[in-house]
């Protein structure tokens, strides 16, 4: 029993992100994206939003999609990449990866960090799997919001490219890529001022 506890208690946390300063997008006005790294901390937003700590298994960021274009829009984030600071780019896990992260304490593969019942593991992988940016077709006018979960980024400090893909007018086919700067590090976030 102290063997776990003591395994939790060295469990690094994913890195805590922080935005950097945006210009607009071109096409900011026909779509609006806004993403928002998920406050992981201890008793943060994560839990009182979802019920999971999601910051325990993955680095997570809040996107929302407005289609202000007047064509619809189909979402379909799963091709969205963070680049870390040392060059390495990560992809929006799968589900079966969102689970195989969870089961594995956040990417330890083979390392379960603590049991759960089999009643709390079910429910809190459908809080997971609820809290994720589904593919949408948005009219205009619509939104779309949810989690991207990335494997934890528990490197080097610096700075991280978000980058959202997956945007596309249903009538003309045209693609929109936004890229969102942030900084990454373990300490305590300070407030961003605008």
């Amino acid at each position: 029993m102290f063997g776990v506890l003591a395994l939790a208690a060295c469990a690094s946390r994913p890195l805590v992100f922080e935005p950097l300063p945006v210009t607009s997008a071109p096409n900011g006005r026909d779509v609006v994206v806004q993403v928002r790294p998920l406050d992981t901390r201890m008793g943060g937003e994560d839990r009182r939003r979802y019920g999971v700590d999601l910051g325990a298994y993955y680095s997570a960021f809040v996107v929302g999609v407005d289609n202000r274009a007047s064509h619809a829009l189909t979402v379909d984030l799963s091709s969205s990449t963070l680049q870390e600071a040392s060059g390495r780019v990560l992809a929006v896990l799968t589900d079966e990866e969102v689970v195989r992260g969870y089961r594995s304490g956040g990417g330890h593969e083979g390392i379960e960090v603590v049991s759960k019942a089999p009643a709390v593991i079910k429910q809190e992988v459908e809080r997971i799997r609820a809290s994720r940016v589904l593919p949408a077709t948005l009219p205009p006018g619509g939104r779309a919001e949810g989690v991207l979960l990335f494997s934890p980024v528990t490197g080097v400090c610096g700075e991280s490219v978000l980058t959202v893909k997956g945007i596309e007018v249903v009538e003309d086919g045209r693609r929109f890529e936004f890229q969102f700067p942030l900084t990454a590090c373990a300490a305590t976030p300070n407030v961003a001022t605008p």
